[in-house]
């Protein structure tokens, strides 16, 4: 299960023009190319943080972020 707002172990599924797509058990998160470290492939696992844009979109990116969600 992915926590959204926290940090989250995840596999490459696909790769796009602009990112790749993690697995997340459904249609994949966006990893964007600029988060993306560059000798990133499909099947790897990947530390990210999952956390909304500004369109309500999913995103995972390998940036430190300035908070986290804890607690339950």
């Amino acid at each position: 299960m992915i926590q959204i707002g926290n940090y989250n172990e995840l596999k490459v599924m696909q790769k796009a023009e602009f990112g790749f797509f993690l697995d997340d058990g459904a249609s994949g998160i966006l990893l964007p190319n600029n988060s993306a470290p560059k000798d990133l492939a499909i099947g790897d696992s990947i530390k990210v943080f999952l956390y909304y844009d500004s369109e309500d979109r999913l995103i995972a990116t390998t940036l430190n972020p300035k908070a986290i969600v804890t607690g339950k």
